[in-house]
């Protein structure tokens, strides 16, 4: 079994038998951090900035063994192995150090969501999804906040990182970017003063990459901002083209466009509407012709997938709705892709959180 690990300590007892004995309680449906809390007095329980034990909904527990790297770990044979959709976690003893860890191993999960509001969707539901499925990096748009105004110690505590770009104009626009593994590098907006005043841009820089969370303006009623729209999108893309030299670019979040008819449930009726207009649409496929791949459709080509419906009509029970909400990136990742999904399960906002699983 040759694999590669990437380490969160998590100090669950002093001694072998205490730790494998907490092993061995975890339910095979594992839903929430506080699930596992309650298995452990809280004195011996320690959750690391790096440990994502919630995100395993219908694991099951197994013994494994564990051939490499055995200079480092006590007794592959008393290895437990908790494997999930998405990552396998393996809880080895230290017999040098009298102490026990957590090994991710494998993908990496990545959720863009537009949350329509921060302090609205925390009523709604934001706080039990992030707690229940812990994404790696959860990038947010449209958080209308600033982080001040945000109740940020549970998310701490998980061990997020987070970074908030805010617009000057108060409860509007706004994103932000939330990290398990700490970037070595934020920034904020892209470099271009008239661009930057509304929050609409942050970017973390990993080792090996660059995430990027983006809220596109809108083109509004009758186009009135299209010119406007226009002149970002252009301003956009050359700023994700010039990162995207020095490490390969992921960008997400709510592009405010639906690109090709599939993306929406009317397309005839909305041809010249913002979110649909030619013009609009012609910015997506720049993006395209750039190099970057629209993830969803690399796995999924079906119609009536949507990120975002109209409150009016009861549009999301009828599933009337656009696809606003994308991952985009460049095509020289396209072998580290292992899925990509949209989230129309989770409620909160008139978007659903968008999903990519990256290797």
């Amino acid at each position: 079994m040759n694999l590669r690990f990437s380490e969160a300590s998590l100090l669950v007892g002093r001694n072998k038998d205490a730790a494998l004995a907490v092993t061995a309680q975890m339910p095979p449906l594992l839903n929430t951090v506080r699930e596992v809390r309650t298995l452990i007095p809280r004195p011996m329980f320690r959750l690391s900035k790096r440990l994502h034990f919630a995100a395993y909904k219908n694991a099951q527990l197994l013994e494994s063994q564990l051939a490499t790297r055995p200079e480092f770990y006590y007794d592959p044979g008393d290895i437990l192995s908790l494997m999930g959709p998405t990552r396998h976690l393996f809880v080895v003893y230290n017999v040098a150090f009298s102490y026990c860890s957590v090994f991710l191993v494998g993908w990496m999960r990545l959720v863009s969501w537009n949350v329509n509001g921060i302090r609205a969707c925390l009523k709604k539901g934001f706080r039990e999804f992030v707690e229940t499925d812990m994404p790696d990096v959860l990038c947010l748009q449209e958080t209308k906040a600033e982080p001040e105004q945000v109740d940020l110690a549970w998310a701490e505590e998980l061990g997020y990182h987070h970074t908030w770009a805010c617009a000057e104009k108060k409860g509007y626009s706004g994103t932000s970017i939330w990290s398990l593994v700490e970037p070595k590098k934020t920034s904020l907006g892209i470099g271009v003063e008239e661009h930057d005043k509304e929050g609409r841009v942050v970017t973390a820089t990993y080792e090996d990459f660059h995430v990027v969370t983006v809220y596109t303006p809108n083109a509004q009623r009758a186009l009135a901002r299209l010119d406007y729209r226009q002149a970002w999108d252009a301003a956009f893309l050359d700023y994700v083209k010039k990162l995207n030299r020095r490490k390969p670019v992921i960008f997400c979040g709510d592009i405010n466009c639906a690109h090709k008819e599939i993306d929406l449930a009317n397309p005839k009726a909305n041809r010249k509407n913002a979110g649909f207009s030619d013009e609009e649409r012609a910015g997506v496929d720049a993006i395209v012709d750039a190099g970057f791949l629209d993830t969803f459709r690399e796995f999924d080509t079906s119609p009536e997938k949507y990120s975002w419906w109209t409150m009016r009509t009861n549009a999301r029970e009828k599933n009337i709705g656009w696809r606003l909400d994308y991952f985009w990136a460049a095509k020289r990742l396209k072998p580290r892709l292992k899925d990509a999904r949209i989230r129309d399960e989770i409620h909160g906002s008139d978007h659903c959180p968008v999903e990519l699983t990256l290797e």
